[in-house]
């Protein structure tokens, strides 16, 4: 079993710029914090795990922050609002580490550990 962390978020900020003049054309994003709501989904490699509605409520939502256990991995799935489920599966796309992944209000993250 692992655990997947994911942190919904109403999107990013460009860092402000310290010091100097200089003209840009580039920025560093930031994630727009505090989250607006957190789960813990313990997904093992037989069976999938999937966020619930509570985790996406807010109109707000605009992406999810993933925080998949250092040394695990995960095949995952994203399912949008008023879409049937999309559970996780051998053939989906694989995640490790941390990502930032598009994710609205109503929709739902669905996972399994990589054997």
């Amino acid at each position: 079993m692992t655990n997947v962390r994911m942190y919904t978020l109403a999107g990013v900020v460009t860092a402000p710029v310290v010091g100097g003049i200089t003209l840009q054309y580039d920025s560093v994003q930031l994630l727009k914090l505090p989250y607006i709501s957190g789960a813990v989904l313990h997904p093992d490699t037989s069976t999938a795990a999937s966020s619930d509605e509570s985790i996406s409520a807010s109109p707000s939502t605009a992406i999810v922050f993933v925080q998949v256990d250092p040394g695990k991995s995960i095949y995952y799935e994203l399912t949008p609002e008023g879409q049937p489920l999309r559970v996780a599966t051998n053939q989906s796309p694989i995640l490790r580490g941390d990502a930032t992944l598009l994710f609205g209000k109503g929709w739902s993250l669905s996972c399994l550990e990589v054997s």
